[in-house]
């Protein structure tokens, strides 16, 4: 389709989309308005892993993002949030809680956004910050839960391996007591091997220190402090921490020293081959066991600051706010997408009817596109009956004359005198009978002899228009039924010669083609100006065609509501399929472009009316004509 066929339609439619998009946008604003408004509550959550101590890495941050993700499906676990509708007291199931919350990681960033809605604003910051919480403190446990039991480990191992010193140092003193117990070697040994116990002892007791510090300082970071008030104490373990750490560094310095010094002394020799190779096999102990022990203090140094920055690694940097704005539901904006998609589908309406609608929206195109012209258009009636010229009392008569002397004049530009015309429809109610009575009253107005012929033999209407009897008539002269050789006519408003279809015979459309009805048509044309007949639809039934042979062409009367233009370019064809001619189309029942008309819907005559009309043979045998003029056969 062009621009133009776009055109034509947006200019028959607009209605349509504008009437979609009001009533959507109204159906939008309102259903938004009645709804509960629903607040968002929003918090962030810092993941900072670091792996070893000292500066981040860029692994580090690798890490932490991976975790950032994998805390993001953490906080939406069930558990997690029945503790938070426990903790907040929410009215709402842990599968209702999670449909409500959105977790999601910040793009290249160590944040986790967490977002909550409620009807409630206060209620939505608080379960925001709830979820938070908790899970802060599930993630410090689990970190707590991962080392404390090496840390366990460990400081067993430490206890072990104390003792394994202690009683080795112990059995070496003696058998160098035994050895040297007089000289200043011996005495210089055994005053080494006392500062060594001295270390040990302050090993010991400054790691007990350190132990408890940081169990404390472990225990305050887990616990939720919002107002601050553990800050120094905190500074203080971890200054004292710092200390304890400094101290052991330095007692290992002098441990170190004074087992080197000692070693020198036990090096000299000394009397007796037997003790001096078990002390020597007992020296070698020693220093295994120190140096286990050693190696097992860093180990612990390392578990503690591990998690000390295990306790960080999840914190909350922004707690959620109580909102001040709902985010939804947004009246005007869903009112404005109402329209939008009202709009649209009604756009898309009024393209698929206006494609499924072939109506004639344009006679003169129509007119044009099949060669046929327009002779003319009349409007619908507002009374309840049918509209005659003669009927000067009806509403907008009028108008519906001036119609119908254009469709008069048009069609009768080019006949000659006895012109014999049908007039049809394509098919029944499209008011073919009422344009065939109005026509011949008006020809006869004009000063024309006129023959008006009801060819409609299976629904008659003509005399029911012109309040005549339909006791004799065409079926009784095709049917030699009646006396003589000649039709009965009879004599209609402003003295126009009608003859109606009469009984409603059986194989009476069989002889509407019959020599007889040709010769009746080529008899009567010398006797009148005009001839038109009222036939039957030519898409219902096949009398039209049978009698193309004796007429000199057919009007079709068109119902502008119910004939499309396929429907007409059919019955055309149909008339040209048998040499017919198609005078022009008389548009009619057209509320825009036309006067008043109107007319009944077509049917099949009932039983009880054919036996009203019909008379016996009995009486039609005695009945006269009385017609105005008579035809030989």
């Amino acid at each position: 389709m062009g621009l133009t066929e776009y055109w034509k339609i947006i200019r028959r439619w607009w209605w349509l989309p504008v009437l979609g998009a009001l009533l959507f946008a109204t159906a939008g604003y309102t259903v938004s308005a009645r709804q509960k408004p629903q607040y968002l509550a929003s918090a962030r959550l810092l993941v900072n892993q670091v792996q070893n101590p000292g500066p981040s890495s860029y692994n580090d941050l690798l890490t932490s993002e991976k975790l950032a993700t994998t805390y993001t499906q953490l906080l939406q676990s069930p558990s997690l949030l029945d503790d938070t509708i426990a903790q907040v007291g929410l009215p709402i199931t842990a599968e209702t809680l999670q449909k409500r919350t959105s977790v999601s990681v910040v793009r290249a960033t160590q944040l986790i956004e967490l977002t909550v809605w409620d009807y409630d604003p206060g209620r939505a910051a608080a379960t925001a910050n709830g979820l938070a919480r908790l899970f802060v403190k599930r993630a410090q446990d689990l970190q707590m839960n991962n080392t404390q039991g090496i840390l366990q480990q460990v400081d067993h191992d430490l206890d072990t391996t104390q003792g394994q010193i202690t009683d080795t140092s112990s059995r070496l003193n003696q058998i160098r007591a035994n050895l040297d117990a007089t000289g200043a070697t011996t005495l210089e040994i055994q005053r080494l091997q006392q500062l060594l116990s001295q270390y040990d002892q302050d090993l010991r007791d400054i790691r007990t220190r350190s132990a408890d510090d940081s169990s404390r300082l472990n225990t305050l970071k887990s616990t939720p402090d919002p107002d601050g008030t553990a800050q120094p104490e905190i500074q203080r373990l971890q200054t004292e921490l710092a200390q304890y750490d400094q101290q052991m560094n330095d007692i290992r310095a002098h441990y170190t020293d004074t087992s080197s010094q000692l070693d020198k002394l036990r090096a000299t020799p000394i009397a007796g081959s037997v003790a001096q190779g078990d002390a020597q096999h007992l020296q070698d102990q020693l220093t295994q066991y120190q140096t286990k022990y050693s190696h097992l203090l860093d180990t612990r140094q390392t578990i503690v600051i591990a998690q000390a920055q295990g306790a960080a690694a999840v914190t909350v940097t922004d707690p959620a706010r109580i909102p001040s704005v709902p985010i939804a539901p947004t009246p005007r904006r869903n009112a404005l997408l109402g329209g939008a998609i009202g709009l649209l589908l009604l756009a898309g309406l009024a393209l698929l009817l206006d494609f499924r609608d072939d109506r004639i929206h344009d006679p003169a195109e129509a007119a044009q596109t099949f060669g046929v012209p327009l002779l003319g258009i009349l409007g619908v009636s507002r009374g309840a009956r049918p509209l005659l010229l003669t009927d000067t009392e009806m509403p907008n008569i009028e108008p519906f004359r001036e119609a119908l002397r254009h469709v008069r004049a048009t069609m009768d530009a080019g006949l000659a005198a006895g012109a014999v015309i049908a007039i049809s429809s394509a098919r029944p109610g499209e008011g073919k009978s009422v344009v065939a009575a109005n026509l011949a009253l008006l020809e006869a107005q004009g000063g024309k002899r006129v023959l008006l012929i009801d060819a409609d033999v299976r629904a008659p209407h003509v005399h029911k228009l012109l309040g005549m009897r339909n006791n004799q008539g065409l079926s009784a002269y095709l049917a030699r039924t009646q006396h003589g050789n000649q039709p009965k006519f009879q004599e209609g408003p402003l003295g126009i010669t009608v003859l109606t279809a009469g009984w409603a015979l059986t194989h009476l459309p069989d002889l509407l083609g019959s020599a007889r009805m040709v010769n009746m048509i080529s008899d009567l044309r010398d006797q009148f100006d005009i001839i038109l007949l009222d036939t039957a639809p030519v898409l219902s039934a096949a009398d039209t065609l049978a009698l193309q042979q004796a007429i000199d062409g057919t009007v079709l009367v068109m119902d502008a509501r119910r004939t499309g233009t396929r429907m007409l370019e059919r019955t055309i064809a149909t008339l040209n399929g048998v040499y017919g001619k198609t005078l022009g189309i008389v548009l009619t029942k057209d509320r825009k472009r036309a006067g008043v008309y109107g007319s009944r819907a077509y049917r099949m005559i009932a039983e009880d009316e054919r036996a009203d009309d019909a008379l016996t043979r009995t009486d039609l045998a005695e009945s006269g004509n009385t017609g105005p003029v008579s035809l030989s056969a």
